[in-house]
């Protein structure tokens, strides 16, 4: 290499890492950006919290109609366990994995996707269990009328 293309590379190295300073600074935020993060992941928490209580009470209201009381400590052992596995993740997340703020918005994205996959999942397979009561609803049905 001759001198001309050595600085040709010192120019490009240069004008990248003034780049990257800026993208650096562009992610790192105000105090106003901290907060305004904060109140929407606050909200977000309350709403979720709020769903999920509901969640929980009407499984805990249906399980003592139908006098199934025996269950209500699986569901208790349930949220315990959500609520311990979640301070859990944050704990990682905070203290263990550290996190630029591309990769923070990457594992952001990566979790809502799978998020909606796991919500989809499970709304295909309670439609298909109420195809399913459905189609032995209309089996026994028809067995009682030929029989």
């Amino acid at each position: 290499m001759n001198a001309s293309q050595v600085e040709q590379v010192h120019a490009i190295a240069q004008q990248l890492q003034s780049q990257i300073d800026e993208a650096q600074n562009a992610l790192s935020g105000s105090s106003d950006a901290v907060s305004t993060f904060f109140l929407s992941a606050l909200t977000i928490l309350l709403c979720e919290g709020l769903e999920v209580l509901l969640m929980v009470v009407a499984m805990v209201a249906l399980l003592k109609k139908a006098d199934r009381t025996d269950v209500l400590p699986y569901v208790h052992a349930g949220w315990v366990a959500a609520l311990a596995s979640g301070g859990l993740t944050w704990a990682v997340a905070t203290y263990v994995v550290e996190l630029s703020g591309a990769s923070r918005e990457m594992t952001k994205g990566f979790s809502a996707v799978f998020a909606a996959v796991v919500l989809l999942g499970v709304g295909i397979w309670m439609h298909q269990k109420s195809l399913a009561g459905r189609w032995q609803t209309y089996v026994k049905a028809k067995l009682a009328d030929s029989v």
